[in-house]
């Protein structure tokens, strides 16, 4: 039987993945051909996988797909999901490791048919929840039963033009000092504040980088923005200090998380306490230097008072 799932048809304008220039260097991210077992499942969805393309193309209007056509599961990418990395203490690449590790991930797996392209996205079946069971009909709970713990194919969605997470991550790094190096890259969806998946990028054992993947806005000051660019880069080059956004995020009220859900995107609003921890400790360190010496000056003013009225007496 069919999997019946949720097709999601997106023509991609306010939730936009940045378009860049090919750029050739290789990035080395998570994929599934490197996770036997996880492929071997997931191989087996081949036919869901088609069949649901279908039934995407016939929404549009478009011919189904040419009966010899092949699922290529090369361009896939690992992304971890609901780890709320910015909590750590820490930003070296064993403790966000660690609590990813931990977490869930799913599969993006990006499909071209004819000039249409595609996004499979592949997570494992859910428990079924106790208040859904009676919206549900007898097949349904016993198909969602049947999944759980195991790879389904849970959203497709057409893109309106070719993209490649590499040569996003790419075009980000090209004029900060990180594009030359041996960076890690780690891909990770639905952090607080940012909806939409994120690569952290990795050098000499600590997170360094964001680069946004889908669109997300970054507001603040010019000179805000300044401390949260890495050196090099600009703006336009889609790419942020990973303390920079993870203290701002942190910073962020209730209420500008809750206007920020409420909008069609993903904001992140700076701030001058969230921008450096070292700023702030600078702050600090200005602020006692001061008192200490109104201290010493208030200390020599009453040993001189004192002087004073001693040889009165």
């Amino acid at each position: 039987m069919k999997k019946t799932v949720f097709i999601l048809i997106i023509v991609l304008c306010g939730l936009s993945i940045k378009e860049e220039v090919k750029a050739g260097r290789q990035i080395n991210i998570e994929n599934i051909q490197d996770y036997t077992q996880d492929y071997n499942e997931i191989y087996e969805l081949e036919d869901d996988i088609t069949a649901l393309i279908n039934d995407a193309r016939r929404m549009n209007g478009d011919d189904e797909l040419p009966q010899d056509f092949e699922v290529d599961f090369t361009n896939s990418y690992k992304v971890f999901i609901d780890s709320d990395i910015f909590s750590l203490n820490s930003d070296s690449k064993a403790s966000i490791m660690q609590l990813l590790n931990e977490g869930e991930y799913v599969w993006s797996l990006f499909l071209q048919a004819d000039n249409n392209y595609y996004i499979v996205n592949i997570s494992k079946g859910l428990p079924l929840r106790d208040e859904a069971a009676s919206l549900l009909s007898e097949d349904e709970i016993n198909r969602i039963k049947s999944e759980e713990g195991k790879w389904i194919v849970s959203g497709i969605s057409k893109l309106e033009y070719e993209i490649s997470y590499d040569d996003i991550i790419n075009n980000a790094l090209k004029n900060t000092q990180y594009y030359e190096e041996d960076v890690e890259v780690v891909l990770c969806g639905g952090l607080k504040c940012i909806h939409y998946p994120v690569a952290v990028i990795m050098y000499e054992g600590n997170a360094q980088l964001i680069v946004p993947l889908y669109e997300l806005e970054v507001k603040g000051t010019s000179e805000q923005m300044r401390r949260a660019l890495p050196e090099g880069a600009s703006e336009k080059d889609n790419v942020y200090n990973y303390d920079s956004i993870k203290n701002a995020v942190n910073k962020m009220s209730a209420e500008e998380e809750y206007n920020d859900m409420s909008g069609s995107g993903s904001v992140v609003i700076l701030s001058d306490m969230s921008e450096s921890g070292v700023n702030q400790n600078e702050n600090m360190l200005y602020y006692f230097s001061i008192i200490a010496v109104v201290i010493i000056i208030t200390g020599v003013a009453c040993v001189v008072v004192y002087k004073k009225r001693a040889k009165h007496e």
